[in-house]
């Protein structure tokens, strides 16, 4: 599981893909939920990699007095009917001395 600080920005990314192959799914959103369980994020579209297809990053900035602790990442893509959930966690850490 990575590590993060304070301030410092956190990097979601998501592949997404269908039948073998990379696609571009109808809407990928991603939500955040801070240790006290908590939605900091709340269902943000993530950005397409530019012309990459199936490719999609969305970046957190943790606040100077964000909770510390673990926090879960969820990205929910949909295409057509199909729903697809992914999760993932980080650490945020106080600042590094």
């Amino acid at each position: 599981m990575d590590t993060f600080y304070r301030t410092q920005t956190i990097p979601v990314h998501a592949v997404i893909e269908q039948d073998d192959a990379v696609a571009d799914p109808t809407s990928i959103t991603c939500t955040i939920v801070d240790p006290r369980d908590t939605s900091v994020v709340d269902a943000q579209d993530m950005d397409k990699d530019g012309d990459n297809t199936g490719i999609y990053n969305y970046r957190y900035t943790a606040a100077a007095d964000a909770q510390l602790g673990e926090y879960h990442i969820i990205v929910t893509a949909t295409k057509s009917s199909h729903v697809t959930v992914a999760k993932s966690q980080f650490i945020l850490e106080a600042q590094f001395t």
